[in-house]
């Protein structure tokens, strides 16, 4: 055989160039038979966008254009000239590999054609340029083939029809799907709710249902349409890199989903694990401090005002711990994403949470102080209610107007706070009155005591006490000190015991000169009893006018 090679090796060399070479420029590597090549000293042969080999050293003076031309022309007329029992066939030979057609030599390549970053040699090579020879060869008789091409139109036609009906039965198969589900919703009556809260209502529950089937469908027919397209492609010799391009494509991507998606689960049974482990000791945990929140547990350490925060407190550190303890094993979390996003949360963390650190810090101290309770009745600043919240970062408060005044942490901290409920002694209700020098000092006292027995609402223990508190000019200072059986009344029974402080004091034609005294009156400024109940008012039932 070797007797006709060398001869048609010489014809590689010299048989001049045609328009039929498709030249594609290609990074130069440094060749073993020339010196180091530019960019625009290699080509490619280019048959049917097919790249077959790429030249990239010269052969006897011929550059790598000029052989690619005449690789081009050979294989030309190969196809022209062709016999049923021609295959390719690559042969070594002392200097190089050429491929060759039947008996005809189609290219040669030298070692200094090898691509040096790609693995393995010269052998490699050009058995790769053997296989793409040998398909091009295919394709090219397939192209004057006319029972090929109408088979492959065939086919073609038939994979559409296939197409078309394959989306007029999923657009069917959807409209029932999302009637399905709508039906199916209409009669669910309740909204979604958890723990009390309607997370979902029933109408955007339909939408989403609704949104989700049309998803759906639309992924189906778009990976049909996919198919379809790869398939009809790879029918025709001219198309059929572009369906393999396409067909291989999504082959590789779910080849390495799949590889991902194995290669994470012995990390996501790792999360799992602590996950469970976390899920569970957070339960115990939960249970113990409810216990003692409900007082079916007594722990010296831990008062039962301050388990509920307690329990959120060690509940959030126990899964922050989990989170940390997880984060390396999450699939990605080496990722230039998962870095990036964690410096994004950092940074807005730290600029952005200091007032918010603070006001938790305050409410921390709040509680674990003791300083307050849900339920006391309680004066912050020129605020004064019923304690209704005391959370993480406000403590809230319910005025007798019934208002509900939010006051953050910080703030209660830094202002005094008086707590009217926790002792009586030390929340008394205090009205101030006064009266003339001409009145008995005893009198007024033995008054300003009848008036507190008379009123609901004030404390028997301890009992109401009257204070002289100064000696004035024109007249004496007196006040009264009662306790509130119920603190978070103290609004009302004030005003009903200055109602019967003024009627005590018209009983007994005694005058109040408050709040200024210029001189006395030719009469007492008091209100006869006959005159108490004048219209509009009307006396309580039971009770006759005076």
């Amino acid at each position: 055989m070797r007797s006709w090679i060398r001869p048609g090796l010489l014809a590689l060399a010299l048989l001049p160039s045609g328009p039929a070479a498709a030249a594609a420029a290609q990074p130069a590597p440094q060749a073993t038979e020339a010196p180091a090549a530019t960019a625009s000293d290699t080509a490619a042969l280019v048959v049917r966008n097919r790249r077959i080999a790429t030249f990239r050293v010269a052969i006897q003076g011929r550059p790598p254009a000029a052989r690619a031309a005449s690789a081009a022309e050979r294989l030309a007329q190969a196809v022209a000239n062709r016999r049923p029992d021609d295959s390719v066939a690559v042969l070594p030979l002392a200097d190089g590999r050429v491929a060759l057609i039947g008996d005809k030599p189609i290219l040669y390549l030298a070692p200094g054609d090898v691509d040096p970053l790609a693995e393995g040699g010269l052998d490699s090579t050009a058995a790769d340029a053997g296989a793409r020879l040998a398909e091009v060869w295919e394709a090219l008789l397939e192209e004057r083939s006319a029972a090929r091409l109408v088979r492959s139109v065939i086919f073609a036609a038939g994979a559409t029809l296939a197409f078309l009906a394959l989306l007029a039965l999923l657009r069917r198969a959807t409209r029932g799907l999302r009637r399905r589900v709508e039906h199916g919703l209409l009669a669910r009556a309740d909204d979604v709710r958890v723990s009390g809260v309607t997370v979902l209502q029933v109408g955007t529950l339909r939408m989403l249902a609704a949104r989700l089937a049309l998803a759906a469908g639309w992924a189906i027919a778009l990976l049909a349409t996919y198919s379809w397209l790869t398939f009809v492609l790879e029918q025709f010799p001219w198309t059929r890199p572009a369906g393999q391009a396409l067909g291989g494509f999504l082959l590789r991507t779910v080849t390495r989903m799949l590889a991902a998606v194995a290669g994470a689960i012995p990390d996501l049974l790792v999360v799992a694990i602590i996950f469970l482990f976390t899920r569970a000791l957070a339960r115990l945990v939960r249970g113990f401090f409810l216990a003692v929140e409900e007082g079916r547990a007594e722990v010296p350490w831990l008062p039962a005002e301050i388990a509920e925060p307690t329990r959120r407190i060690v509940g959030a550190l126990l899964w922050i711990f989990a989170i940390v303890a997880a984060y390396p094993y999450l699939p990605g979390s080496e990722s230039d994403i998962f870095k990036g996003l964690s410096v994004l949360v950092g940074l807005m963390l730290s600029l952005g949470s200091g007032s918010l650190i603070g006001q938790a810090m305050s409410g921390l101290a709040l509680m674990y102080s003791r300083a307050l309770r849900v339920g006391d009745v309680v004066r912050i600043d020129d605020a004064e209610g019923v304690v209704k919240s005391l959370g993480m970062f406000s403590t809230k408060l319910t005025t007798p107007r019934g208002e509900e005044v939010t006051i953050p942490n910080g703030l209660v901290l830094a202002h005094k706070t008086v707590n009217l409920s926790r002792s009586g002694v030390e929340a008394p209700l205090c009205t101030s009155v006064t009266i003339g020098y001409d009145a008995p000092w005893r009198q007024v006292e033995a008054m300003l005591l009848e008036a507190a027995r008379r009123t609901p609402g004030v404390a028997v223990s301890p009992p109401p006490a009257v204070l002289m508190r100064s000696l004035g000019d024109m007249a004496i200072l007196y006040e009264l000190r009662a306790s509130p059986a119920v603190p978070r009344e103290r609004a009302g029974v004030l005003s009903v015991l200055h109602g019967h402080v003024l009627d005590i004091f018209n009983e007994h034609g005694v005058q109040i000169m408050s709040p200024s005294y210029e001189g006395d009156p030719e009469a007492p400024k008091v209100v006869p009893r006959e005159r108490w109940f004048a219209a509009p008012a009307a006396p309580p039932r039971g009770e006759q006018r005076g």
